[in-house]
């Protein structure tokens, strides 16, 4: 189970953040949002939050000479940080677990998302695939017929890959 913030705020550059924007958010504010969150999970759910999936993929607060990354906030207090909309996989050798790179799946289908696949079961990387709602179709997405045709390609062990959560896969890294 993740931790994506209680108020989920992102840039007011959008502005339907502008009222939650991080530019207006201070290191105190932001470990608040996320304890608070913290606390909901637990409360409601009864387990603790060990990853963090950054609002909007942004890793910042503040404006202008006043900006400061929040990452060490996250590293911290989670296992691991995953940013949104990154341009490739991992190196499990070399790597920030604060913030690793996740690639959209929204709005993809199976045969967009194959090529990123072999591409880091080749180069011995660790895609990490993020995505927001799932259904047929629909505004940030995660269509149902690509997860089905993933989950049928990652459960044939001649395709030599893994699908785990990501706290799970960070463990493993961890221990090796």
């Amino acid at each position: 189970m993740g931790n994506h913030s209680t108020s989920h705020p992102c840039t007011g550059i959008f502005t339907w953040s502008r009222t939650n924007a991080l530019e207006n958010y201070t290191m105190e504010k932001m470990e608040k949002d996320i304890l608070d969150c913290n606390t909901s999970i637990e409360k409601n759910l009864g387990v603790k939050a060990e990853v963090f999936a950054y609002p909007c993929g942004q890793t910042f607060i503040g404006n202008a000479t006043q900006t400061q990354s929040y990452v060490p906030l996250i590293a911290k207090h989670f296992l691991l940080g995953r940013v949104w909309k990154s341009e490739a996989p991992n190196d499990p050798n070399y790597h920030n677990f604060a913030q690793l790179t996740g690639i959209e799946m929204d709005g993809q289908d199976f045969e967009q998302i194959l090529p990123l696949i072999e591409e880091a079961r080749n180069s011995g990387k660790w895609l990490v695939l993020a995505g927001h709602e799932m259904n047929e179709s629909g505004n940030q997405t995660t269509r149902l017929s690509m997860l089905k045709k993933l989950m049928e390609y990652a459960n044939n062990p001649a395709n030599g890959i893994w699908i785990a959560p990501m706290g799970t896969v960070a463990k493993y890294i961890q221990s090796r």
